[in-house]
């Protein structure tokens, strides 16, 4: 066979997330990059099987349908367990003054002179977290992570002034020269992925390697899948988001949301809070395949982080994140000669596995992976591994 374009991953599910040995680029040959692979879970076993593929997605093109020919030979290696232990300590923290009002948190692990990588958090407003280190051998990488503004420990906390994606991306060049970093690998995941984009769209002779998950593209078709046609798959929690609502609310329930966050009723902006919150979370744990029993919102106090992040939500998607799908799509173009991982899960409720296929028809040069019944958070075991891998892949190919 001649050189690999597609693999298929039957991978573990584990109770934490697998470390994969660096052995995929070396069974493809020459180190390159597989152009599309399939994670499939396997909750019996350890055993990690790597097919490779000229033409078809089995292991060999000889192969008939839905099976491989007794000659298929697939390369096995395990994935051992990674034993979770306390977040590393930074090398490097500071607060970067942008020059309009905002001051960014930013914090630097690993090899200080080792090739750098930056993580895009999702949101907008969630905050970045050390949780994400998991991905990268920091003996061999130097990973920058940072909260956007208003975000996590950036100050001030959920400030919209001067808070836009524009702004986002100059932000991001800011800290690459700040830290005196040529070309880095960026990584983001969700909202992560839209900013990756537009930062690509932008800047991207900075960009060593693009790895995207669960994409999002701003798009119209999106917010009305997520706010008004999950409602068939997530029927008691979209009652619970509307309960209470006139129908022409319940029509539009997004700007319903933002009309009240943005407002000036802190009572009404809690209770917007609240209900998307619990909206999230019941989709996260429908996308775990578990039930969703509440039949009423629970009241409480909306913590003021919460408040605010769901406050930069609102102020971003009613202005569909100050960006458009041709926007984004034209950023996954411009990485056509730039190693570019593109990973989604097949259950993913949040960002649809659409999104995914149109990034790869704008780059089909790009790596697509799909995780099977992988969902939307990087929590996911499945989802996590994928990302290791990816990682792990391009640092070698670099190397």
């Amino acid at each position: 066979m001649g050189a690999a374009r597609f693999c298929c991953v039957n991978l573990s599910v584990l109770s934490k997330p697998a470390v994969l040995f660096d052995r995929l680029a070396a069974n493809q040959g020459a180190g390159k990059l597989v152009r599309q692979c399939i994670i499939k879970s396997d909750r019996c076993s350890r055993r990690v099987e790597v097919f490779p593929h000229d033409c078809c997605v089995y292991a060999d093109p000889d192969a008939s349908a839905n099976k491989l020919s007794s000659s298929a030979k697939a390369h096995y290696f395990i994935a051992e367990p990674q034993k979770k232990s306390m977040p590393p300590k930074p090398f490097d923290q500071q607060m970067l003054d942008t020059g309009d009002g905002h001051r960014l948190y930013l914090a630097q692990y690993g090899k200080a002179t080792a090739p750098a990588a930056v993580v895009l958090h999702g949101g907008p407003g969630s905050g970045t977290s050390p949780s994400v280190l998991e991905w990268f051998d920091l003996s061999r990488q130097r990973v920058v992570l940072f909260d956007q503004r208003g975000a996590g420990q950036s100050l001030p906390h959920g400030e919209l002034a001067h808070n836009d994606s524009a702004h986002l991306i100059s932000d991001i060049e800011l800290i690459r020269t700040r830290l005196e970093i040529e070309q880095w690998t960026v990584v983001g995941g969700s909202w992560g992925a839209t900013l990756g984009l537009m930062y690509a769209s932008a800047h991207a002779d900075r960009i060593r390697a693009l790895v995207l998950r669960g994409s999002f593209l701003a798009s119209e078709r999106e917010l009305h899948w997520f706010f008004q046609s999950l409602r068939a798959l997530a029927p008691q929690a979209w009652a619970r988001l509307t309960d209470g609502w006139n129908e022409a609310q319940q029509k539009a329930v997004l700007s319903t949301l933002c009309k009240a966050l943005l407002g000036n009723d802190t009572t009404q902006a809690n209770d917007a809070a609240r209900r998307w919150a619990d909206y999230e979370s019941a989709l996260m744990r429908a996308m775990e395949g578990k039930l969703d029993s509440a039949a009423t919102l629970r009241e409480e106090p909306v913590a003021s982080r919460t408040l605010n992040k769901y406050r930069l939500q609102a102020h971003y998607l009613s202005q569909h994140c100050f960006c458009n799908e041709a926007l984004l799509l034209a950023g996954a173009a411009a990485m056509s000669d730039t190693p570019m991982v593109i990973i989604h899960g097949t259950h993913d409720l949040i960002c649809p596995p659409e999104n995914a296929v149109k990034l790869s028809q704008a780059n089909p040069r790009a790596q697509l992976v799909w995780v099977e019944r992988g969902t939307h958070t990087p929590a996911d075991p499945l989802i996590a591994a994928a990302l290791q891998h990816a990682i792990a892949q391009l640092r070698q190919s670099h190397q």
